[in-house]
């Protein structure tokens, strides 16, 4: 039995990496899409309705919700530098 892994085991981690990297990648665009449209809805919304309405309509807490805002900002600015 050989001690060290074969090239068929390094090239399949190669290729999970590569394929868990493209999803993490399409993950974070998705998230900076929810936290868009989270910001064009909030300003919709009369003020003090917003926890209410992003419970009622996307199924997820006002906590939750400020946490995906701030992703739309930083991937904008992010994709501004490149």
């Amino acid at each position: 039995m050989s001690s060290e892994p074969s090239a068929t085991l390094a090239k399949e981690i190669n290729e999970a990496l590569a394929e868990s990297n493209r999803l993490a990648e399409s993950a974070v665009i998705e998230a900076a899409r929810a936290g868009s449209l989270m910001i064009k809805a909030k300003k919709q919304v009369p003020h003090g309705s917003w926890g209410q309405w992003i419970q009622q309509h996307c199924h997820m807490t006002d906590r939750n919700a400020r946490r995906y805002m701030p992703v739309s900002y930083t991937h904008l600015r992010a994709h501004e530098t490149n």
